[in-house]
This record gives C-alpha cells, structure tokens and sequence, in this order.
C-alpha cells in the first residue's frame, strides 16, 4: 500500500508539477505578449504623430508658397499697371513699334524655340508689331509668373526637406523659411 500511495504521490507532484510549470509558462508568455503589444502600441503612436506633424508641415508650407505668390503677384501687377508712367503714349509715338529682330527673339525665348527666320524684304529692323509699353507689360508679367514658379519651387523644396527629415526621424530645422 506504501507504494501505491508513495506511486500515486509521485505521479500527482509531477503533474502538479508540469501544470505550475505549464501555468508559469504561460504568464511569461502573455507577459511577452503583452510586452510586445505595448511595443506595437508605442510604434503605432509615433508613427501617428509623425503623420500628424506631416500634415502640419504640408499645411505651413502651402500656406508660405500662397503668400509668396500673392506678393509676387500684387508686385507683378503693380509693375503693370506702372507701365504707363514710366513707357509714356509718348513713347509709343516717338519709337514707334518694337523692332521685328526684338519681337521675334523675345518669343523664340518665351516658347523656348528657334525664332522664325525673316521672310523676303523683312529685316531685324522692320518694326515687329508691337508697341514699346505692350512689349514691357509682356515681359513684366513674363517675369512674374517665373517668380511665381520659383515660388512653388522653394516651397516644394522645403516641403521635400520636411518631410524627408520628419520620416527619417530628424527633427527637421526652419524648412519651411522663405528664402
């Protein structure tokens, strides 16, 4: 009889045994577990946060471009309207229009093309067409809307640089200042 209960002893402390183990096992395994939930949940936020200041950074910059372009816009139209003053009627008259050979480079360059060679009995100096003050406004306002471009430019530099030092995990530094 010693034995069996000695037996029977031995075989309840083992599986009491493997069940604490078992059970110890399995805390430390829902411990890990719920270690690498919070992990998960930390990354999950940062990775929030980061969006979050991504769109306050997409945000800023296009507020800097619009007010970049505005001012080059009112500059631009305010050259234009100042055309008058400073090219007079009297210019006009007295100068009389723009050479062909101006005209015609001028708009070789605004298209980014050859300019169109000179037909028979037309030279650079025939008059082109277009009055002294037209051909200043013209390339005011070309002038203005490359100003504009290189507005945009800046601001999606800046955006660029943001967002590359944001996603790399830099703080990122005055991008969004205007140069």
């Amino acid at each position: 009889m010693r034995f069996f209960v000695g037996w029977r002893l031995n075989v309840f402390c083992a599986v009491a045994g493997f069940a604490a183990g078992g059970y110890a096992m399995n805390v430390w395994h829902e411990a890990q577990d719920a270690k690498a939930l919070r992990k998960q949940v930390a990354e999950a936020n940062r990775q929030i946060e980061r969006e979050h200041q991504s769109d306050d950074a997409t945000q800023a910059t296009g507020e800097a471009v619009a007010v970049a372009v505005d001012a080059v816009q009112w500059r631009t139209r305010t050259i234009i309207r100042e055309v008058p003053v400073y090219v007079t009627p009297e210019t006009d008259r007295s100068y009389g229009d723009l050479p062909l050979g101006f005209v015609r480079l001028h708009d070789a360059a605004a298209t980014g093309t050859a300019p169109i060679p000179f037909g028979p009995g037309e030279s650079s100096d025939t008059p082109g067409g277009v009055a002294p003050s037209t051909g200043v406004a013209t390339i005011a306002d070309n002038y203005g809307t490359c100003h504009v471009w290189r507005e945009q430019v800046i601001g999606w530099q800046d955006w660029y640089n943001t967002q590359s030092a944001l996603w790399a995990g830099e703080a990122p530094e005055g991008a969004t200042e205007r140069r």
